[in-house]
């Protein structure tokens, strides 16, 4: 029934160059590096992974994979099945990688209701770039200063000399559509969430084969951050998704030499400048050196061409970031980043310096102060030379782990896909390097930041098993071993398995009880001064404006609780209705009270 006698050993052939190193060796030879290679393998899990083994879960869901996937009656039916999904035709290939971004979109949709976990902001930058978005939806980067700035002052943002958000404005472009349409910012970056394991499938099966595309795209989902990335409002999983389009594009062109690739290429690399411009340094460099080979031998004038055109493609998107700089920090070489840094984050930025503790944020926010003192001071202390190498392996390297492999145990494939790193397959694996040495100079490693190359730790896990399936042909049973394994490593990494809100790794839900609180109590329009104690959330800043562009156009306008100078914000207030009323939100105990409407609170203050 299940003819493995025709069974295709050879590497992928859609792309000729997509070739391992290992079909030029003998037999023997393949099977002794791959061998010494398994070996390296497991040293690095058990230095760069600690020899972690995953929960308990999976661990015993990975050895009940191993034992029944060796079982002849069903390793032979599974070695033919992935044989017909190892070699769909082209129109095949784009048909399996719509239903799997259609598939994604709802399995992700899925997995946040389950977890009751909605499309609302809930971490400080996402406010940020909810704020930038709504500013671009009506044409804008920025908006004067406000006239009352230090009770509107908050974490990620400017309220002086103009009010606009510190970030590029990639994301905020991306959210536009949404928010043109009504619907929640974070729909867009569940489709780009979508598109991600879509171009995912699409390019690994062009780099490795059918079955190697299905791998990767279930890889990409079992990962609990990029999860939680597709409903949060941050760039992760639309750099993912320029990404992947961009290496797409790469490949379309070195097949053809279309120049319109090209330009799609040059718009990539100017959106990736503008959404994670450190994460686009590390992507973009590979394809430009890789287009670099492939144009050797070339006219000048096509090299020429190229670079035109790759400029014509970036542009727009750069030219956007060139208006934020002069709008908002008014020098054009100038970014809003580094402008909030020096005011808020008294830093150097990359690189190792010493902290100065005369340096203080220019910001008189009591929060932002202790988030300084306790989050920022801190990791700066230990961003030393003389760390660098501790702090990779004892910290940075599980965050790795962790965020782009469900089981850190995966780890062991990754050295032995240095036998395919060619055929271009490494315009996919060196940014891995690049963003291990780029963010060595940067002080924060969060775990969010890993998913700038969960492309490559997935796609070397993927080409690791394709390695191992040729060096041993005549072992069919591994390969569905290994595949068997994997599987139960992703379906055991799903947090209705382990149950726990894996997918809401910070648990900031204060956002969501103050949003029901001001909804069931408070009636607009009115003001809520929040006050802040030592006992509150840093987390969880409540006090921004994101619905409309001038936060006195909003039906409940938040405000710090700033004590005497209250007075102020009532006078200003009540000039503009008398009818507004007043509430304070305590933090720390999650209480509300009524004070009165600020026509009354100004009288009272004028007696």
């Amino acid at each position: 029934m299940y003819d493995l006698s025709s069974v295709d050993l050879q590497p992928n052939t859609f792309n000729p160059d997509a070739k391992s190193a290992i079909s030029g060796m003998s037999p023997t030879a393949r099977k002794v590096v791959a061998s010494l290679l398994c070996i390296v393998g497991v040293q690095v899990w058990l230095i760069f992974g600690h020899g972690l083994w995953g929960s308990t879960l999976q661990v015993k869901a990975m050895g009940v994979a191993l034992i029944i996937a060796a079982l002849p009656p069903v390793w032979r039916p599974m070695a033919w099945l992935l044989d017909r999904l190892r070699r769909p035709t082209n129109r095949q290939r784009w048909m399996i990688a719509v239903a799997v971004g259609v598939i994604s979109f709802c399995f992700l949709l899925l997995m946040a209701r389950l977890q009751d976990r909605r499309m609302i902001p809930r971490m400080h930058d996402e406010f940020s770039y909810l704020l930038q978005a709504r500013m671009l939806s009506h044409f804008r980067l920025w908006m004067g200063a406000l006239p009352l700035p230090e009770f509107f002052d908050s974490f990620h943002i400017f309220v002086t000399p103009v009010y606009a958000s510190k970030y590029p404005p990639g994301t905020a472009l991306a959210l536009v559509p949404a928010l043109w349409l009504g619907l929640p910012a974070a729909i867009s970056c569940l489709i780009a969430a979508s598109l991600v394991v879509a171009m995912l499938y699409r390019v690994t099966t062009e780099l490795v084969d059918g079955v190697g595309g299905l791998l990767a795209a279930l890889l990409l989902l079992s990962l609990n951050w990029f999860r939680a990335a597709s409903l949060m409002i941050m760039p992760q999983a639309i750099f993912l998704a320029v990404v992947l389009v961009m290496v797409w594009a790469y490949l379309r062109w070195r097949n053809r030499f279309g120049w319109g690739w090209v330009v799609m290429i040059g718009a990539a690399a100017g959106w990736m400048a503008i959404l994670r411009p450190l994460e686009a340094i590390c992507w973009t460099i590979p394809i430009g050196i890789a287009m670099a080979l492939d144009l050797r031998g070339r006219l000048p004038r096509q090299w020429i061409a190229a670079a035109a055109m790759l400029l014509a493609g970036a542009a727009p998107f750069l030219l956007l970031q060139l208006i934020a700089n002069i709008g908002v920090t008014g020098h054009w070489y100038k970014t809003p980043w580094v402008e909030y840094a020096r005011c808020d984050i008294p830093y150097e930025g990359l690189g190792f310096h010493e902290v100065d503790p005369a340096r203080r944020p220019e910001s008189k926010l009591p929060q932002k102060q202790m988030y300084y003192d306790l989050v920022n001071v801190p990791a700066q202390l230990a961003h030393t030379p003389d760390r660098i190498w501790s702090n990779f392996l004892n910290v940075r390297d599980v965050t790795l782990a962790n965020s782009t492999l469900p089981n850190p145990i995966l780890l062991m494939f990754l050295p032995i896909s240095l036998l395919a790193w060619t055929g271009r397959r490494w315009v996919l694996m060196v940014p891995l390097l690049l963003f291990l040495s780029c963010f060595t100079l940067y002080y924060f490693f969060f775990d969010w930041y890993c998913l700038a190359v969960a492309p490559a730790m997935v796609v070397g896990v993927v080409v690791g098993i394709d390695v191992l399936r040729q060096s041993w042909p005549g072992r069919r049973w591994l390969e569905v071993v290994l595949i068997g394994v994997l599987l139960a490593a992703c379906v055991a990494s799903l947090p209705q398995a382990v149950r726990e809100r894996a997918d809401e790794p910070m648990q900031l839900i204060n956002q969501e009880s103050i949003n029901a609180t001001l909804s069931q109590q408070v009636s607009p329009p009115a003001i809520v001064l929040f006050r802040f104690d030592q006992g509150a959330n840093l987390d969880a800043e409540p006090v921004y404006n994101t619905d409309t562009l001038n936060p006195d156009d909003e039906p409940i306008i938040r405000v710090h609780d700033l004590g005497p100078k209250n007075e102020e914000l009532f006078r200003y207030y009540a000039g503009k209705g008398p009818d507004r009323g007043v509430y304070v939100y305590d933090r720390k105990h999650e209480a509300l009270d009524f004070i009165g409407h600020v026509s009354e609170l100004t009288r009272t203050i004028g007696q």
